[in-house]
């Protein structure tokens, strides 16, 4: 949300706080529809759980917090903010390259339950399909009927080699730092240094096995 306030007055100008609005209203009806869904589930495993709890009443010790249980769930405020409130309300982390969310989500599961179900199906769609799109019609344009037998070292040679040019395009009309590009080809370009002189060890190895 605070990226939204950021960013929105700048693209929405006056008309910034109604989307804003808009945006978290629809928030807070995706997490009521996980919380209802969450609710439902939990009490049919309650209902479950005091079946199979039935015949161990008796047992001492067998329900030793389940009366703790039920004055927490008595004494809690029937007014008290939702979880998406309070994460709301969570002062923004500090922007980091290295930061993990998908880590953060599961440490913090236990304080925000329902938000990290919804999370979990959230961040499991991809921003964009562009990518995988672009891939297989670069494969389209190398791989032919009279060209399909290329090995997957020549094939991944020619996308770098298409990507470089494309990059050297860009850096020749200032699109691109020069540094930048140099620094991705090197990269590249060591990889598949290191990937040819696994294959002579690999070669050696098998004609040392031979003689």
């Amino acid at each position: 949300m605070k990226l939204l306030e950021y960013f929105y007055p700048l693209l929405y100008g006056s008309a910034s706080s109604n989307e804003i609005s808009s945006i978290k209203q629809l928030c807070f009806s995706l997490f009521e529809e996980y919380q209802a869904k969450i609710n439902e589930m939990v009490e049919g495993s309650t209902e479950k759980s005091n079946d199979n709890d039935s015949n161990i009443d008796d047992v001492p010790g067998s329900n030793y917090l389940s009366g703790y249980d039920s004055f927490v769930n008595d004494t809690s405020d029937i007014q008290s903010k939702s979880e998406l409130d309070n994460y709301l309300e969570e002062k923004v982390l500090p922007r980091s390259a290295a930061f993990d969310i998908l880590g953060w989500w599961k440490t913090n599961g236990i304080k925000y339950p329902t938000l990290q179900k919804l999370a979990k199906d959230i961040l499991a769609i991809p921003v964009s399909t562009v990518a995988s799109e672009s891939a297989f019609s670069t494969s389209g344009r190398l791989l032919c009927p009279h060209r399909s037998r290329l090995h997957e070292d020549t094939l991944e040679a020619l996308m770098c080699a298409q990507s470089w040019m494309k990059q050297e395009k860009k850096a020749s009309i200032g699109i691109v730092g020069p540094m930048q590009y140099l620094e991705v080809k090197d990269k590249r370009l060591q990889t598949f240094q290191d990937s040819d002189s696994e294959d002579e060890d690999m070669e050696d190895i098998g004609s040392g096995a031979t003689n």
